[in-house]
């Protein structure tokens, strides 16, 4: 491989390591912003068990308010059967009295259905809310470390651009300028290995001048498909 095609894969494997650093930058915000968003679905499904617990509490409560009338209803028909004048009065306050006792025997247990529900809620509202307080902590923490990892994902963007700056300088002008409009166009991969007679780049195989070239070194040689800037991976 001539040097100006060595310079210019040092240029090339420079760039390569300043875009996954740039890639790794951009993704930190994307990253933060899906664990920002599992968070705010987690605290609104919270607020929803929330509230859905205190809907509960009311009804239970209004049963038992409902409980509790019923039963001082039944002990204002125990007293009146005691000032029973007849027979007939006797009976009709009696049957009276057993199906005021037989409402309130489902009273009783709807009301602790419904208690029972109150407590399944509550465990459910809060073990959702200690993994809440989970992934508050957790998301704290991944914050830290990736704007740590995007600080020395910059630092390191800046120490690669410096060193690519100072290859250029090795790389002809002409040549330079070419692989640079490819970069415009194709990103970190304006130059490729060739490997079982393929472009790396977009995998089409390549002709067989086109090898030609490239084993005859020195010239610049490029893909008829794609374009990109090609080199013999052996010869790496």
């Amino acid at each position: 491989m001539s040097g100006k095609l060595q310079a210019l894969r040092k240029v090339a494997a420079l760039d390569s390591r300043i875009f996954e650093l740039e890639e790794k930058q951009r993704q930190i915000p994307k990253l933060l912003q899906q664990k920002e968003q599992a968070l705010e679905e987690a605290r609104q499904k919270l607020a929803e068990k929330e509230a859905g617990l205190k809907a509960l509490r009311v009804k239970a409560e209004l049963k038992e308010k409902e409980l509790q009338d019923a039963e001082q209803a039944t002990i204002k028909l125990r007293n009146q059967i005691n000032q029973a004048k007849s027979n007939k009065e006797f009976q009709a306050l009696q049957h009276e009295i057993l199906s005021h006792e037989a409402d309130n025997a489902r009273l009783e247990d709807a009301v602790l259905q419904h208690l029972q529900k109150v407590d399944r809620q509550k465990e459910e509202r809060d073990t959702m809310a200690e993994q809440v307080k989970k992934t508050e902590a957790a998301l704290a923490e991944d914050r830290k470390r990736l704007e740590k990892d995007g600080q020395h994902a910059e630092t390191g963007c800046e120490k690669l651009r410096k060193e690519r700056a100072a290859a250029s300088q090795e790389v002809p002008p002409d040549i330079f300028a070419k692989y640079e409009r490819l970069i415009s166009r194709r990103g970190q991969t304006a130059m490729v290995a060739v490997s079982g007679g393929s472009c790396q780049g977009c995998f089409m195989t390549l002709r067989p001048e086109t090898m030609a070239q490239l084993k005859k070194g020195g010239d610049l040689v490029t893909c008829h498909s794609c374009g990109r800037i090609l080199y013999l991976e052996e010869s790496a």
